[in-house]
C-alpha cells in the first residue's frame, strides 16, 4: 500500500517532523515573500518584511498544516498566484541540536544558480537565495554565518588587473583524522 506519511497506517505527518507538509502543484513563476527578515536565515542578505524573491516560488509548494514542532519560524509566507493557497519557508532545531530547514518550494533552487537557465526556465539567479542557503548550511556546520562574499573578478584575456581581485574566504569544516584502511590478510 502507498500513501502519504499523514496517512493511516503510517499517521505521521511530515509537518510534524519537517515544519511543512506537501501543500500542491502551483505551476512556475511566483515569488517568495519574506515574513520575518530579522532571522538568521536572513542574516547579511539586505532583505526586509514584505521582499520579494521573484521566480522562486514554485512548481511544488508545501505549508505549515498546525502541527509543526514547537519553536518552528516561519520566514517567509508566500501567497501562490491565483490562489488562496501559501507557501512556508521554515526552520526550527531539533531536540537533538539538529537544524531543519525546509524551503518550502521546489523552485527556491533556482535562486542559487543559472543551471538551464535560459533554455528551461528564466534566470531567477538571486544574491539573497545564495546568502540564506550559506547560513543555513554554516549553521549546520556550526560555523559563523557568513558574509556576502566579494565575487571574483576574472580579467579579460590580455590584461593584467592592479590590485589583484580576492574573495572573501567561506569558512571550513574542520573533519576528524581520515581512518587509515586495515589491510586484508590473505591465507
Amino acid at each position: 500500500v502507498t500513501v502519504q506519511w499523514r496517512q493511516a497506517p503510517v499517521s505521521l505527518p511530515e509537518g510534524a517532523f519537517i515544519g511543512v507538509q506537501t501543500g500542491s502543484e502551483v505551476g512556475d513563476g511566483g515569488a517568495m515573500v519574506i515574513e520575518d527578515a530579522s532571522s538568521w536565515v536572513c542574516s547579511n542578505t539586505g532583505l526586509q518584511n514584505g521582499a520579494a524573491l521573484p521566480g522562486l516560488l514554485g512548481y511544488e509548494i508545501d505549508a505549515e498544516a498546525g502541527n509543526q514542532p514547537p519553536g518552528t519560524q516561519r520566514i517567509a509566507h508566500s501567497r501562490v498566484p491565483s490562489t488562496q493557497t501559501y507557501a512556508d519557508m521554515t526552520v526550527y532545531t531539533a531536540s537533538s541540536g539538529a537544524i531543519v530547514f525546509a524551503t518550502g518550494s521546489m523552485n527556491f533552487n533556482w535562486g542559487l544558480d543559472g543551471y538551464n537557465a535560459p533554455a528551461l526556465h528564466p534566470n531567477y539567479v538571486n544574491a539573497a537565495a545564495q546568502q540564506m542557503t550559506r547560513n543555513v548550511l554554516a549553521a549546520m556546520q556550526m560555523l559563523p554565518i557568513p558574509s556576502t562574499p566579494t565575487p571574483t573578478v576574472t580579467p579579460k584575456h590580455g590584461t593584467n588587473p592592479s590590485p589583484k581581485p580576492t574573495a572573501t574566504p567561506r569558512p571550513t569544516a574542520t573533519l576528524g583524522p581520515t581512518p587509515t584502511p586495515t589491510p586484508k590478510k590473505h591465507h
